[in-house]
């Protein structure tokens, strides 16, 4: 080496010289890739991307105080007359779980009136002498006005109510729940074995009904008001101590709330199924002094080639939504893609990207979101990017999985008036929703065009 340099004139020496001193000064891709899912440009300055939303800070070790109320009317007598029955297993859940709550429990007996217990009391509904009254006003249960206390609220009762009695309950439930923000109210159906008498609503006329099987059990409820953050403690009891009390398909349950329609959002924990020709996915980005990284964060590093054609790429998304949950959903998927701006060292929504070259669809199955999305190279410039995808409750329905559990006024296997009873709470909820969607779901991407 030393001869051929020994050979430059001085002016080739120079040049020798300076292409050395930029070739040193260039470093690869991945290099220089700053901390946690930030950016750094050519000044210096950092440039944030974040991805996860801000977590809710919920108290569901703190005390509440639960309020057991059983419908004491005459309709609910036979659910006890078998002393195998599922009603009275649910009841043994419910006391079981509200005995070792660090707050306290109180018991409640309705019908036309509202009366509180004690243990002794509470005790009585295994028997059939609990259950003597001509109706049941679950309304008069509720609060009067929105809560003030740290209660969760769960009613037995079979829904045996007249028009009027069900829409003084609805109205208590939307106004008074569900139209306050971190607020809800389920319902979880249960078949059970039911020997007795069934007043049909606004009827006087009762007929006596008999179920010794699941295949035609006699339907009752538990209605579950107050707080998320209690209401998703208290289910997640009733999962773990029901077993397949609370997971055949001799039950259902639904969930009506504003907020915490999932325990966490979903996001990107695993990388693409298959990916496309001329797409890569490096452990980070670096163009023109900008690097970034995911830095722990749950983004996906893609790289699109000059020969990268429009394609697909599928995620599997791990939630703990079910998928009866889901089919009471009505979801949209939400797309803003952004360009890095050097000169504000920011990245600024890119009206030049258009819906049709990024965007995505999804599926919710039991314990999973399928997510797909569309990338076009072609509608993208040279550049930096970064890609947020949301899916967001827009509405609640009701659940197709309660069709069978609705019907008419004679049959002793359904419930009359319960589809009218849950689309209620639906429409309620969703002036909510379709306010302030709810996201279950969010998929990152930093994205490099060369």
């Amino acid at each position: 080496m030393l001869p051929i340099i020994s050979r430059l004139s001085a002016p080739q020496f120079l040049i020798l010289i300076i292409v050395a001193v930029v070739l040193n000064g260039c470093k690869p891709v991945g290099q220089e890739a700053v901390g946690i899912t930030e950016g750094k440009s050519a000044s210096g300055k950092q440039i944030g991307l974040p991805c996860q939303l801000a977590a809710k800070t919920e108290n569901a070790g703190g005390k509440y105080l639960v309020s057991l109320a059983i419908d004491g009317s005459a309709s609910m007598a036979g659910f006890v007359k078998n002393s195998g029955a599922r009603y009275g297993k649910v009841l043994e859940i419910l006391d079981n779980i509200s005995l070792v709550n660090p707050g306290q429990v109180e018991y409640v007996r309705f019908d036309e009136t509202v009366k509180k217990l004690d243990r002794a009391g509470f005790q009585q509904s295994k028997t059939p002498a609990f259950y003597t009254g001509k109706t049941n006003k679950i309304a008069d249960v509720l609060e009067s006005s929105a809560p003030k206390t740290e209660k969760l609220v769960m009613i037995v009762t079979d829904l045996q109510q007249d028009d009027g009695d069900t829409k003084q309950a609805t109205k208590k439930l939307v106004d008074n729940y569900l139209k306050i923000p971190g607020y809800g109210v389920a319902i979880w159906g249960f078949k059970s074995e039911f020997d007795g008498s069934i007043y049909p609503p606004n009827s006087t006329a009762p007929y006596p009904y008999q179920a010794t099987t699941l295949a035609k059990g006699h339907p009752f409820y538990l209605l579950m008001v107050g707080k998320m953050e209690h209401l998703n403690d208290f289910t997640k009891q009733m999962r773990t101590q029901g077993g397949s009390l609370v997971s055949d398909a001799s039950q259902q349950f639904s969930l009506f709330s504003s907020e915490g329609l999932v325990e966490e959002v979903a996001y990107l924990k695993s990388e693409v199924k298959t990916m496309p020709s001329g797409f890569t996915a490096p452990a980070s980005l670096l163009l023109n002094g900008v690097a970034l990284k995911d830095g722990g964060q749950p983004i996906g590093m893609l790289e699109l080639g000059g020969r990268a054609e429009k394609s697909q790429l599928d995620y599997s998304l791990s939630s703990k939504v079910s998928g009866d949950q889901g089919s009471s959903w009505v979801t949209q998927t939400t797309t803003t893609v952004k360009k890095l701006d050097d000169a504000q060292s920011s990245f600024v929504v890119d009206p030049t990207v258009k819906p049709a070259d990024f965007q995505a669809k999804h599926t919710i199955k039991d314990q999973g979101i399928d997510v797909g999305i569309e990338i076009n190279p072609d509608g993208f410039k040279n550049g930096l990017y970064y890609a947020t995808t949301d899916i967001q409750v827009v509405a609640i329905k009701t659940s197709n999985q309660w069709d069978s559990w609705h019907g008419g006024q004679n049959d002793g296997a359904k419930t009359a008036g319960l589809k009218e009873f849950l689309d209620s709470l639906a429409v309620g909820v969703s002036t909510l929703t379709k306010a302030k969607p709810v996201t279950i779901a969010r998929v990152c991407h930093g994205i490099q065009k060369n």
